[in-house]
């Protein structure tokens, strides 16, 4: 499935340019990631899986137009583009909605990766973790 969810746009999310500052933009990745996996999958004792850790690991960002500020919220799509065993790819696109057709604004990718906070070390997912995470693939779930 492809998430979507509202970003709405911040007065402070200016710089002196009059349009959203660059480096805003990853915060509003951050916003619409969170979003997206909220509700995680849990073991047989109600444990957050996924709270183990997750780090990321690599953002890449193509800013396609600016974004002036607006009542409208940014449209967030993003699904997993790819899951291995020891990392997944989030794509995103961010879409303006406020003119008279909406506008491509950005496309990116996060690479996040598990991780044990005990031991500061990588891990694999486990199958429930996997199967969450292919749940958000447009394909339906073959990554």
């Amino acid at each position: 499935m492809v998430f979507e969810t509202q970003i709405p746009l911040r007065w402070g999310d200016m710089d002196a340019y009059g349009h959203v500052n660059n480096a805003t933009f990853v915060t509003y990745l951050e916003q619409a990631r969170v979003s997206a996996f909220d509700s995680r999958p849990g073991d047989e004792t109600g444990n957050d899986l996924l709270a183990n850790g997750i780090v990321v690991v690599e953002h890449q960002i193509r800013y396609r137009r600016q974004v002036p500020f607006s009542s409208t919220p940014l449209r967030a799509r993003l699904w997993v583009e790819t899951l291995k065993a020891a990392h997944y790819i989030t794509a995103y696109e961010l879409w303006n909605d406020s003119g008279e057709q909406p506008e491509l604004a950005v496309t990116a990718t996060t690479t996040l990766a598990p991780i044990n906070f005990e031991t500061g070390r990588p891990r694999r997912f486990t199958p429930v973790e996997r199967e969450y995470l292919l749940s958000f693939s447009p394909e339906g779930g073959r990554g």
